[in-house]
Formats: C-alpha cells, structure tokens, sequence
C-alpha cells in the first residue's frame, strides 16, 4: 500500500529559510503561514499537481509571485498576504476567472490596493542573494527527494 501526504499545516511552526516540496506530489492542502520562510518561492511547488488549498501568507518570502504557483490546475485557494512579493505573473491576473480564491494585501506590488508602505518594501528580508533562484545543474524531477 502506498501512502501520501496529503494535508501539511506547519502553521506558527517557526521555520526559517527555504523550504522544498516536490516529493509531496499528492498534497491537496499545504500551510505553512505564520512562520519566518525567505527569499523566492522554489520551482519544485509546480509539481504540486493535486493542491486545492495552499497558504503562504504571513511569512518573508519576496520577488514575483510566478506562473508555475497560479496555474497549478487543481487550485481553489491561494493566500500570499503579508509577505514581500513585488508582483506577479499574467496568470495570476487569471485566477479570479478561475474561481480561485487569491489574497494578495500587505505585499510590495506597486499600483495595487492594500499593500506595504514603501519603506517596509526597500527591505528585503533574508538579505540580497537567495540559493533558491541558483539554476540547478540537474532538472527538476517531481517525486523524488
């Protein structure tokens, strides 16, 4: 018999720094909010290929919110809030036509409604340079470790 993760809630669990989730191929619910998680978020969350429910909110994690988080197909829910994210992709712009639920406030993208004050913005929490955007030698294989 073969068992999968499929509910992850690390919630206020204090984890720092980067994270990685592409052997958990069958989660359907993953939040880790209210922790102290940095830098981009890593490509392996594409492999994430059942996930209805995933809630990244109240964390450090900055840059653009990529394609590869808004289109994964099976998406009901998507909570970004208070973090540093500078904007995000044209397909995230497509999630309200998807009836996905997508909260967003309290980030760093210019021009939208309800975000930081600039000044919170200059700083990039975790510093400057982030591993996780280093391109990897190997592709990315969902499923393994």
């Amino acid at each position: 018999m073969d068992w999968f993760l499929v509910l992850l809630l690390l919630q206020m669990a204090s984890a720092e720094g980067a994270f990685g989730v592409g052997f958990l191929t069958q989660m359907e619910v993953m939040d880790v909010s209210f922790n102290s998680l940095t830098g981009h978020l890593p490509d392996s969350l594409s492999c994430l290929n059942e996930i209805e429910v995933l809630n990244l909110a109240h964390n450090k994690l900055s840059g653009t919110l990529p394609d590869l988080v808004c289109s994964l197909r099976s998406l009901l829910n998507l909570s970004v809030s208070y973090n540093f994210f500078s904007g995000f992709s044209q397909e995230c712009n497509k999630l309200v036509f998807r009836n996905v639920g997508f909260s967003f406030s309290e980030n760093c993208i210019p021009g939208r409604n309800m975000q930081r004050p600039q000044p919170e913005c200059s700083v990039i929490p975790g510093g400057g340079l982030n591993c996780l955007r280093i391109p990897s030698a190997t592709p990315l294989i969902c499923g393994s470790m």
